[in-house]
């Protein structure tokens, strides 16, 4: 363990949860959290992990790969939250779907590790509420197993790739002191590594891979922003089972951003609160010394990047996912990822492997300044639409994080190509031309 001081007590902090939360619950998700917990082993379980599996999804191999070998302990119990909703579909397509999922868990021949619940909602859910239920249920099967407090780990449906070390990485941290756990979350891109995306490359969803890990190392650093913070995905966080009740849950209402509005929760709870800055907008909280967040580089997993691609083929920047393309509308599961990548590769307007290798070996031309240009842009718009980042300074330390050095960056300000042809030794673009597809995606 990094650290052997308890200082959340998980039975203390869930019976006040569910005394302070749980009435607040609609009586038929109250009737479905208990019917659902009593469906689930009672033993001592020291990793729950929750994933919402909307009907028409479909788990990877290497997923499930994942959660067989991760069944093979007995402190595993996974709970796959079955869902959709009338407006979705119907009765008879949500039951086969159902019972072909529970054929292949039933492959799997990890016994009750792996519980499928199920409910199909008058109307649909919000993504809050979702996590929220799935989280209440584990929550009172690992009070009613009177055992230590438990990690919540939620992924996604649509997770390709885990590392193999990623539960390892996990239970070396105290659930009682460390409010939650982050790993990296990569769309298509480990590093230079490509994951689900076949013979292609796709370099728009690496660049989206580079601003999402640019942002986020610097945030939680305190180069950008105005304090230290790390920003979970609810594709890849283990939350404290205590301090995931001490803050309250999920927010049953949230019908996106549930994962940013828990991880600022989980970020500025302290029982102990010192505040700083009162006179001004920005209220810093003062972290306990023995309750803290973590980001773990080792605990990554790969999703499939079938709605980022999506935005760039609409003519949006990627980083615009879920703001160009509104995320509730169009479901991941209404995606097919191959036919996605032929319309990227088909595309007049995204950006290919083989233009920014030419760029590189003649870069005075004007097709490879255009070329550039257009890069800059994505990068420039990412940053000006980032709140984190508050000023030149920090748009500039997020640009070379990026890895490009343009001459008097400003926000509000075009980004120009150097007449000099630096761009083209610029570490960005070195690792564009060196991309290479190693991990094929796994279906």
């Amino acid at each position: 363990m990094h650290s052997s001081d308890l200082f959340l007590s998980f039975d203390r902090e869930a019976r006040e949860y569910l005394a302070r939360e749980l009435y607040k619950r609609e009586d038929d998700d109250i009737e479905f959290i208990f019917n659902s917990v009593a469906v689930i082993p009672t033993r001592p379980i020291k990793n729950y992990i929750l994933i919402p599996f909307f009907y028409s999804e479909n788990f990877s191999e290497a997923y499930l790969g994942f959660l067989k070998n991760s069944c093979q302990t007995a402190d595993i119990q996974v709970i796959i939250f079955f869902n959709a909703s009338q407006a979705d579909t119907g009765a008879k397509v949500f039951d086969d779907a159902k019972e072909a999922l529970l054929s292949i868990v039933e492959a799997l021949g990890v016994g009750d590790r792996i519980t499928v619940i199920s409910r199909f909602f008058t109307t649909p859910a919000s993504i809050g509420r979702i996590r929220g239920l799935v989280a209440d249920i584990a929550l009172l099967s690992a009070l009613g197993s009177y055992q230590n407090c438990p990690w919540l780990i939620f992924h996604d449906a649509d997770t390709v790739d885990v590392c193999i070390e990623y539960l390892d990485s996990i239970n070396t941290y105290n659930p009682a002191s460390v409010t939650f756990i982050s790993g990296p979350v990569y769309f298509g891109y480990s590093g230079l590594t490509s994951i689900g995306l076949g013979e292609h490359q796709l370099p728009e969803l690496y660049i989206f891979n580079k601003i999402n890990d640019a942002i986020n190392f610097l945030a939680r650093t305190g180069q950008v922003n105005f304090e230290k913070r790390i920003w979970p995905s609810g594709a890849n966080i283990a939350i404290s089972a205590a301090a995931y009740c001490a803050v309250g849950g999920f927010d049953f209402s949230r019908q996106s951003g549930e994962d940013d509005a828990i991880g600022r929760s989980l970020h500025r709870y302290n029982p102990n609160a010192i505040t700083e800055g009162l006179a001004s907008s920005d209220l810093i909280f003062v972290p306990d010394p023995q309750l803290h967040s973590v980001f773990e580089e080792n605990a990554w997993t790969a999703t499939d990047p079938r709605r980022t691609v999506k935005t760039i083929i609409y003519g949006a920047d990627a980083t615009e996912t879920w703001t160009a393309q509104p995320f509730v509308s169009i479901r991941g599961a209404d995606l097919k990822t191959s036919g996605l990548i032929d319309e990227y590769m088909s595309s007049h307007y995204a950006l290919r492997h083989s233009d920014i290798c030419r760029s590189l070996e003649a870069p005075g031309s004007i097709e490879s300044r255009a070329l550039m240009s257009r890069i800059l842009g994505i990068l420039e718009r990412a940053g000006e639409a980032d709140f984190r980042i508050r000023n030149d300074e920090q748009y500039r330390l997020f640009l070379r994080q990026c890895g490009v050095n343009p001459t008097n960056a400003r926000l509000g300000t075009a980004l120009t190509v150097p007449q000099d042809h630096s761009w083209a030794s610029w570490k960005l673009m070195r690792e564009l031309r060196d991309l290479k597809n190693v991990a094929p995606y796994r279906p």
